[in-house]
């Protein structure tokens, strides 16, 4: 997450949309393919931007979630 951000606070900042992320901390380690990981987060942040007004914000949020 803090990697997706990072790449697309330019593109925020040009909008004047803040953008930030959070995570849980009791969030467990994931095993997953980092570069699908990167452009899914990237692809949704990127679609959050451009649907979000000048002076807005975005938040990336990742927590678990009782099923």
């Amino acid at each position: 997450m803090e990697q997706a951000v990072s790449m697309l606070r330019a593109t925020a900042s040009e909008k004047r949309i803040s953008i930030n992320w959070t995570a849980d901390p009791k969030m467990p380690f994931l095993t997953a393919d980092p570069e699908r990981v990167l452009q899914i987060l990237i692809n949704l942040l990127d679609n959050a931007l451009k649907f979000t007004s000048e002076d807005g914000s975005v938040t990336v949020k990742a927590g678990l979630m009782e099923t």
